[in-house]
């Protein structure tokens, strides 16, 4: 088909651009290991030191997936060295040994087959049952020489094959993991080593097997991180295994090696953790997990693969799709456009309905204007209206209707009497030079007219006083309370510098308030809402009498005094 056809060129393209280089933290690395052979042509585990055969192999590893010329030659040279050294030494190697022995001999150009029969032959010998260990059975280990032995032209796969079966059964169904030996809890570095024979050998009946073990390592990472894993040995190994597994997520591998970025030395190496001094051993493992990552590639396979895959996999779904699509035209095409009749009536009639609810509501808004017009009429026709909260009766009229007053003026008019009637007496007698009755009666007549002229006056400002209390009193409690919880939010320098201001906002001329109230929101509001909140309780202030204000001003400063610090604090 055309589609496989495209696909398939697509994949020969990316792949030729997914040729190898060697990349610049590869190529550093590299050349740290090319110049700390030591004098035997090997490698130790630091520079200078003798050949550790362990390490000797690593780092051949490590130089051969360069794959550069510049540093493979110093590979195959120590490689050749060391196959001396094995040959002499074959019959008193460990199993570790027998391994690093095998890595090594496989890669070697030409192959000595016979050399590696007798290291193979060998590891048969040390094999305890199903797998190897030195004092019981290792996981681990066992899982190093199987990777050992399939890197063999002819590998055994019936050796293979027997361990692969055992491991299965060695996995812990509670969390997919491996333990150091089969009956131990499950630990990282041997569920990696496991994960990666599985991989390598994976068939229908470990595919389980396989999932369980991924989701082992995902389920470490969802509560834990790179920086966790702690030493560059178990960061490297964790990531190597992950980055052969073709499911594995692609993010996790990428934090995995910006892990090994972050814990690189400047001299190209790595030590066994961040700040340690770099030596041969972790340095190569960490090129050879980032070998596996991609990190030598332009492109990594791994992700074409990914890609390319998910590609194929919604292409087979979309064309799926169409076909069922195609065969069934006829019926699909006359439901949908049921349905869409259908629907179009359905919204019709909520038009329709919202239509008669819009009209129905205009009718209620113009008799509310209407009877808005009607009620602004009737306010406008009452000249003094106000209520008397305290004792519940409306207060009308002129200031002389008001009994206090005409009470004040009668004793006012009685004193103003007293008064005349005082001044005669006295008149009359006021050649005699001794106290008499008249003189006192004269003396009591003015007194009683002072206070009665006193008490006319304090009575009229009396009633001034409640006439504004009753008219304004509502609005003036209710921008005193206002005002008090706003008050109340500010510190006491704020608060006394406002109360200062707003005793001038109610004098300012009037073409110069409306620019006032605006200055004084926007000197002290807090926030948007509160300086919206500031303008409309000072544009209700201003209009207020001088009477009124000076009461608010008083009661706002008597309460902020008494409850502010508190409301403050709190």
């Amino acid at each position: 088909m055309r589609k496989d056809a495209e696909l398939e060129e697509a994949r020969n393209t990316i792949a030729l651009s997914g040729r190898n280089f060697v990349s610049p933290i590869i190529e550093k690395a590299a050349k740290y290991l090319r110049d700390n052979r030591n004098d035997e042509g090997a490698w130790g585990h630091f520079k200078g030191l003798h050949l550790d055969l362990h390490v000797s192999a690593l780092s051949i590893e490590a130089l051969r997936v360069c794959n550069c010329s510049e540093f493979e030659s110093s590979a195959e040279d120590a490689a050749s060295h060391i196959k001396t050294i094995i040959i002499d030494k074959i019959e008193s190697y460990d199993v570790q040994q027998l391994v690093d022995s095998l890595n090594i001999l496989t890669g070697t150009k030409p192959k000595d087959s016979e050399l590696e029969k007798r290291v193979v032959a060998r590891l048969n010998e040390l094999q305890k049952n199903t797998g190897w260990g030195e004092m019981e059975l290792s996981i681990g280990l066992s899982c190093r020489v199987i990777l050992a032995l399939m890197k063999l032209e002819d590998p055994s796969n019936e050796i293979i094959k027997q361990w692969v079966d055992y491991l299965v059964q060695c996995q812990h169904s509670e969390d997919g993991g491996w333990g150091a030996t089969p009956d131990s809890k499950s630990e990282i570095i041997s569920t990696c080593q496991a994960l990666r024979v599985i991989n390598r050998f994976s068939n229908n009946s470990s595919t389980n097997n396989l999932g369980l073990a991924i989701n082992y390592l995902i389920n470490f990472f969802q509560t834990k991180c790179w920086d966790d894993l702690e030493d560059t040995f178990t960061i490297s190994n964790v990531l190597q295994a992950l980055a052969e597994i073709e499911k594995a997520p692609i993010k996790i591998v990428q934090d995995g090696i910006d892990a090994l970025y972050e814990i690189a030395n400047s001299d190209g190496g790595w030590g066994a953790a961040k700040g340690e001094p770099s030596n041969n051993e972790n340095t190569a493992l960490s090129m050879i997990a980032l070998y596996s990552a991609g990190e030598n590639k332009f492109v990594p396979a791994r992700l074409v693969n990914g890609a390319f895959n998910i590609a194929e996999a919604k292409i087979s779904q979309l064309q799926d799709e169409l076909n069922d699509f195609n065969e069934n035209i006829d019926q699909n095409t006359k439901k949908t456009i049921s349905n869409i009749i259908k629907e179009r009536n359905e919204l019709q009639q909520k038009v329709n309905n919202l239509i008669q609810e819009r009209n129905s509501q205009q009718m209620v808004v113009v008799s509310y204007q209407e009877k808005l017009k009607e009620l602004e009429a009737q306010l406008r026709t009452l000249k003094f209206p106000f209520e008397a909260e305290e004792t519940g009766k409306k207060l009308k009229g002129p200031w002389y209707r008001n009994p206090k007053i005409f009470e004040g003026i009668i004793i006012g008019l009685t004193s103003l009497l007293g008064v005349v009637l005082s001044f005669y007496v006295f008149n009359t007698y006021v050649t005699k030079l001794y106290i008499n009755n008249n003189i006192i009666i004269s003396l009591v007549g003015l007194l009683a007219s002072i206070i009665g002229i006193y008490y006319f006056i304090s009575k009229r400002s009396e009633f001034n006083i409640d006439r504004d209390q009753l008219e304004y009193g509502p609005q003036r409690r209710l921008i005193s309370n206002e005002l008090f919880k706003l008050l109340a939010e500010w510190p006491p320098s704020k608060r006394e510098d406002f109360i200062f201001q707003l005793a001038r906002a109610g004098d300012t001329p009037t073409v110069e308030r409306d620019s006032y109230v605006n200055y004084l929101s926007e000197k002290y509001g807090e926030g948007r809402e509160q300086r919206y909140r500031l303008q409309e309780l000072l544009f209700q202030f201003i209009i207020l009498p001088h009477s009124a204000r000076l009461s608010i001003i008083d009661q706002v400063r008597n309460s902020v005094s008494v409850f502010g610090a508190h409301a403050y604090r709190e």
